[in-house]
């Protein structure tokens, strides 16, 4: 077993690829009923994006991960379309696939977030609500890029508390609030005057 469980070998990144260089291993590894298993899934990742493995495809590894489910994955998929050394850089791809990412994992969220602040400033009032309502998504969120997120768009909110539509207001002093019990360290004068 590839993971450790029961008589895993003890083997060095140079054994792996040796193994995996073997045709009927590979054949293994690579067949249709076993590319599910999580397992052989892994395995045969690793031997994709690795550059020495005489394996390394990581155009196809980040199909699979597409296809995938697995929000971990999506951004690992997501920092190698940004970095495009293994494979040509796609921002738009990447971006995709740290959407998907960001409700569950962290480490999207923190890659996402210079990519969409931006926006939030911008000329394009479209791309700018969608980048809100994205990062409004995870903002709650107890790990890093949730704190990170409520200091962004904590003074945005502040300023729609003097919006003319009280609908505005009241979402905005809402998601403050919400913001504040997590602990957001803001200046909070200006919701409790808006609440007073």
């Amino acid at each position: 077993d590839y993971y450790g469980v029961g008589d895993s070998p003890t083997w060095s990144a140079d054994e792996k690829r040796d193994f995996v260089a073997r045709n009927d291993v590979w054949a293994f590894i690579d067949s249709p009923g076993r590319r599910e298993g999580w397992k052989h899934r892994a395995m045969l990742l690793e031997a994709l994006l690795d550059p020495l493995s005489p394996r390394h495809d990581a155009a196809r590894a980040v199909s699979m991960i597409e296809e995938g489910n697995d929000s971990r994955d999506w951004t690992r998929a997501a920092r190698l379309l940004l970095e495009g050394q293994q494979l040509p850089a796609d921002p738009v791809r990447a971006e995709g696939l740290l959407i998907r990412a960001a409700e569950y994992d962290d480490a999207a969220r923190l890659l996402l977030l210079p990519i969409l602040a931006p926006r939030l400033d911008g000329s394009d009032p479209v791309a700018a609500q969608a980048a809100l309502k994205a990062m409004q998504a995870w903002a709650s969120k107890a790990e890093a890029g949730g704190a990170a997120t409520r200091v962004l768009l904590w003074p945005r909110l502040v300023q729609k508390l003097s919006a003319p539509a009280p609908d505005v207001q009241i979402a905005a002093a809402r998601d403050l609030t919400q913001y504040a019990i997590l602990g957001a360290e803001a200046d909070r004068t200006p919701l409790l005057r808006w609440l007073d």
